[in-house]
């Protein structure tokens, strides 16, 4: 299990920053993996409270931070073999994503 306490995303965003206002680039931050923290932890299944703090409540707040950092898109997927996927996490990502889409509009 992949689990993040708010320190090691606020580290996330401060590193961010800080080669974002030393480069001037923008980044994509992708193979973020999907998951919950209702998951078994089993192949095909593990959890994960990346997705949770990108799309779940609260979250608007979170990425307005990575914006801020220089994040210019979230891409979500593994990048292995057993990882997560959008038929095994139980619907959670489809069902945030397409909130987080309407939201907007």
């Amino acid at each position: 299990m992949a689990w993040w306490t708010k320190a090691d995303f606020a580290r996330h965003v401060r590193f961010l920053a800080r080669v974002h206002r030393l480069t001037g680039r923008p980044f994509v931050l992708w193979q973020i993996p999907l998951g919950n923290s209702r998951l078994p932890d089993t192949w095909g299944r593990f959890r994960d409270n990346r997705p949770q703090w990108l799309l779940g409540a609260g979250s608007a707040a979170h990425r307005k931070a990575y914006r801020r950092a220089g994040v210019r898109a979230l891409l979500f997927g593994g990048g292995a073999d057993g990882t997560t996927n959008e038929k095994t996490d139980g619907g959670w990502f489809f069902r945030h994503a397409r909130a987080y889409y309407r939201r907007s509009r």
